[in-house]
């Protein structure tokens, strides 16, 4: 998406999809990082989508890394997923998959009906609330902060910032209201839900950025509703940006379990995150200092 401010726009981060665990392995990847002198929050730009909406902004609010990643490894903030069982969970992950591979023929209601008429843990309401317990701004921060959800009705993504308007706690809500545990959100009259569900990736948003570094715990995964190709979106990116993406490594991908939203990953998807953030700090930092 073009920049509107035409500012020049040196560094960006990308902040994707990945569930509860996603959202821990990033906190832990992101202080391991920091606490060898790579501060990716930082950022001229941070862009995130679905939980990590939710962390982007945490980051934006000025809180220390060292406080975020103990709230995700050792739970010392409240959680939404904490009165959610593994078999809800399970369901969170079947409807997922059942989105992102449906088929309009054999599937024929449209994403706003499924959606609706899944059985949810939550309503707007009540997860507009809790998420408003996570975030320590509530107005936008001045420095650039992009929050990516899907429209319910086009299926296509929809960026929120400053600029556009809606609020920002409604923007993380809509942007993290996982399929199963909270329904579409409504911003302006248009229902938006999960920013994770139209591409595990929201790679081109970054695209006036000199340098992007992608932070990606679903690794390679590409969604079938949306098409969507991640390595086309990174070769595009790459004709006018330096890119460098990161995914999971064999450590982490055991923490995830096999349910990215099982509360249980928590823990030891933040753990894995922080050692392998020190592990790829030296690699990283030479990456992203200013030349």
């Amino acid at each position: 998406m073009p920049n509107p401010t035409n500012e020049i726009i040196e560094r960006a981060v990308v902040l994707d999809a990945g569930g509860v665990a996603g959202m821990a392995w990033i906190a832990g990847l992101l202080s391991g990082l920091k606490s060898k002198g790579c501060d990716l929050s930082a950022a001229d730009v941070l862009i995130g989508s679905s939980l990590s909406a939710l962390l982007a902004a945490q980051v934006r609010s000025g809180v220390a890394l060292e406080k975020l990643f103990p709230m995700q490894a050792l739970a010392l903030a409240p959680h939404s997923w904490q009165s959610v069982t593994p078999k809800e969970s399970y369901r969170f992950s079947e409807l997922w998959a059942r989105l992102i591979h449906r088929d309009a023929k054999s599937d024929p209601a449209n994403l706003l009906e499924v959606l609706l008429a899944a059985r949810a843990i939550f309503t707007p309401s009540e997860w507009t609330s809790i998420v408003s317990e996570h975030i320590f701004l509530q107005d936008w921060p001045t420095r650039e902060l992009k929050i990516i959800a899907t429209d319910c009705v086009s299926g296509q993504p929809v960026v929120f910032d400053r600029l556009s308007g809606a609020g920002l706690l409604d923007a993380i809500a809509a942007s993290s209201a996982t399929p199963g545990l909270v329904h579409p959100i409504k911003i302006d009259g248009r229902y938006c839900t999960d920013g994770g569900l139209c591409s595990p990736k929201n790679i081109g948003f970054a695209e006036d950025a000199q340098k992007v570094v992608v932070i990606s715990p679903m690794g390679t995964a590409e969604w079938t509703m949306s098409n969507d190709h991640a390595s086309m979106q990174i070769e595009q990116l790459k004709k006018g940006s330096e890119v460098m993406v990161v995914v999971p490594d064999y450590p982490s991908r055991v923490a995830f379990e096999d349910n990215p939203f099982l509360v249980q990953t928590r823990v030891h998807a933040a753990e894995a995150g922080l050692v392998q953030g020190i592990q790829l700090a030296k690699d990283i930092s030479s990456f992203w200092v200013r030349d």
